[in-house]
């Protein structure tokens, strides 16, 4: 897909382009939740400031708006992990995960989110997860995507959409890697997001998710068609729809790499990596 240009890292910085979570109000991260181990990789304790496996993001909250980094148009994203505490029951804090949400709705700033043409306060927002272990087996864990939607005055319905595949029974997007794997040592996690290509309501190229697990693809490509959101006559109905709409709003999106753990399975973050075929569409603002 061309994307050979390394837009980030693989060396991790805290304070420079990682940050301690502090969205939806979380507040300061707790001491102990990090640690800088002496090869530069950081050590994430699962102490945490909310319930639901984030430590640290390559953005964060300021006073006005946020800053650090968040990635659009596409690319290749890969994180080399390990944990220790593998089990086969539901890992809390959702356990240790690698995943993104667009900043245009995570920073809670002033950006228009509403879905186009849809009442006013009907918005939706994008989570992509590359990695998630709470699936309950040793040896699977859960990816993939979902499409939150709805409002809060209640002029639209309130849901998410989900990738279907899975592999595991009862786990959205459930995956398996061989049995037997080790993963208190390094293995890496990777998705593939590229945008559809088209004009108007007429798609060209379909888009499309893969999710990689030491450079093997794990799981089925999920797809989406190309749809012109300034093209409110012709875009589709609120709410999204899987196979359809329901990611299509991504490709106008930038999303911010999380990283989290439950304390039951310490993380070991040795480096991420960002390829695109440029950094033209990333959304960059200074601490």
């Amino acid at each position: 897909m061309g994307y050979t240009a390394q837009t980030f890292g693989p060396n991790l910085a805290l304070g420079s382009n990682w940050f301690n979570w502090g969205f939806y109000a979380a507040g300061p991260q707790p001491a102990g939740a990090t640690s800088v181990n002496s090869d530069g990789s950081i050590a994430i304790s699962g102490i945490e400031n909310d319930n639901y496996g984030a430590t640290i993001a390559s953005a964060q909250p300021e006073s006005v708006g946020w800053s650090g980094e968040a990635f659009g148009g596409g690319g290749y994203f890969e994180a080399t992990l390990s944990f220790t505490g593998q089990n086969t029951f539901y890992y809390p804090n959702g356990g240790p995960a690698f995943w993104m949400l667009d900043i245009e709705h995570l920073s809670q700033g002033p950006y228009n989110i509403n879905w186009p043409g849809a009442p006013a306060g009907c918005i939706d927002f994008f989570e992509v997860d590359n990695m998630e272990f709470d699936a309950s087996v040793a040896n699977g864990y859960q990816n993939g995507i979902a499409t939150w939607y709805g409002s809060s005055n209640g002029s639209c319905p309130n849901g998410a959409t989900s990738n279907p595949n899975t592999q595991i029974p009862g786990v959205t997007g459930g995956v398996l890697v061989p049995a037997g794997t080790d993963l208190s040592q390094p293995h890496k996690y990777g998705a593939l997001w590229v945008p559809a290509t088209g004009s108007g309501d007429t798609t060209t190229t379909k888009g499309y998710l893969k999710f990689y697990f030491d450079d093997v693809q794990v799981g089925s490509t999920f797809t989406w068609n190309y749809y012109d959101p300034t093209m409110t006559a012709t875009y589709p109905a609120f709410p999204p729809v899987n196979g359809t709409s329901a990611m299509s709003g991504m490709d106008y999106r930038h999303m911010t790499m999380i990283l989290g753990t439950g304390t039951a399975q310490p993380m070991t973050v040795y480096d991420v990596s960002v390829w695109q075929q440029s950094n033209a569409n990333n959304l960059v603002v200074m601490p």
